[in-house]
């Protein structure tokens, strides 16, 4: 539904207006609306992108060798 009205190029106002219409209580808040109408118009194809964006400096991973060995000393103490 966000994907056609950005289309249709509505405003976040009348975007949340809507899903608050449709899903009541349970819609998005105006904020989460806003995030997800920019994503929709930074993808190329005009649809939504499910997967993070990259961001420098942030590992892709939070697992590195030394956790896995910190976390076993931890466990081998216990």
């Amino acid at each position: 539904m966000i994907e056609f009205l950005v289309a249709e190029k509505e405003s976040v106002r009348n975007i949340h207006k809507h899903l608050c219409s449709v899903y009541g209580s349970a819609a998005f808040n105006r904020s989460t609306v806003d995030f997800l109408i920019k994503r929709v118009m930074a993808s190329a194809t005009g649809k939504s992108q499910l997967h993070d964006w990259p961001c420098s400096g942030h590992p892709v991973t939070a697992v590195i060798p030394e956790m896995l060995q910190h976390g076993d000393a931890v466990v081998c103490k216990a």
